[in-house]
């Protein structure tokens, strides 16, 4: 992909295609490995996987959120009608609640800048290692992430890219999991953006 450097000259960039990077360092693979050290590892990273982490299952789906189960707090009323209505895509800074101390388990947006996680630089390098998808895809940018922390990090990724070098830029949302006693990064999901549905209610 083409880009252009600080004085103005355009220079190629090597594409990105994000293809099996859900590995912990993201490396190209070794093209002399031997086959069945690949199917191994393949196993390794099945057998890892857990029930809840099921390829393309929305976590939101069939979940409905409703008001009134809710305290009168309004801040976090507003918080989690925003984590529903995005399917935790979206959730801005402005939208944590100022007096709740549970949001450390809930959705948090991350800043792209800044130190995420070893051994990752930053929350970006972090985002474009565990995406993962099913076809090839060029990435243009991350648009923003958030993360839900608990036994772990559950990653939800607005990305733009394209489906080839020349293709049109579409936005596109990933999510993948990791768990403390887990070796690898699991893809969990990878849509364009505009597949997203809604399952809200009364909001």
């Amino acid at each position: 992909m083409a880009t252009k450097s600080a004085e103005g000259e355009t220079t190629e960039r090597e594409t990105t295609e994000f293809i099996d990077l859900s590995t912990e360092i993201l490396a190209p693979a070794d093209s002399t490995a031997n086959e069945d050290e690949e199917e191994e590892e393949e196993e390794e990273e099945v057998d890892s996987c857990e029930s809840d982490q099921e390829w393309d299952v929305d976590s939101f789906k069939d979940e409905d959120f409703h008001s009134s189960d809710l305290s009168d707090d309004e801040d976090l009323r507003r918080y989690v009608r925003q984590c529903y209505k995005s399917e935790g895509f979206d959730v801005p800074l402005e939208y944590l609640p100022r007096r709740s101390t549970r949001i450390y388990s809930g959705f948090n947006p991350v800043d792209l800048g800044d130190f995420f996680k070893a051994p990752y630089s930053t929350g970006r390098e972090y985002m474009e290692t565990v995406l993962k998808v099913k076809k090839n895809l060029v990435l243009d940018h991350i648009v923003r992430a958030v993360v839900k922390m608990g036994v772990g990090v559950k990653s939800y990724i607005t990305f733009m890219a394209r489906e080839s070098p020349d293709g049109e830029l579409v936005e596109y949302q990933g999510k993948a999991e990791w768990k403390v006693w887990q070796r690898n990064i699991h893809p969990l999901l990878c849509r364009p953006a505009s597949e997203q549905k809604i399952n809200c209610a009364n909001l």
